[in-house]
């Protein structure tokens, strides 16, 4: 396993995180809107690592290798 780009345990969740969203976890793809829009708004609306402003959700880990849909899997970055 590699190193994920970003270690969440530096960055807590906000204070206005649900619960809700905090607890959510899927084996699914889909990626609730307001995790979306969290994780948007925590990226400052660029690529976690270049900047650029074309966002897309990815996992860190995948999807068929085990990752799971949940905050501490999820990054934002360019396509």
């Amino acid at each position: 396993m590699t190193k994920p780009l970003l270690s969440r345990s530096e960055y807590g969740p906000p204070e206005h995180f649900d619960d809700k969203i905090r607890a959510y976890q899927s084996e699914a793809r889909n990626i609730p809107t307001p995790l979306e829009n969290l994780l948007f708004e925590l990226a400052g609306h660029s690529c976690s690592i270049c900047r650029a402003p074309w966002l897309e959700v990815h996992h860190i880990e995948e999807l068929g290798e085990g990752g799971r849909t949940e905050y501490a899997n999820l990054i934002v970055l360019c396509p």
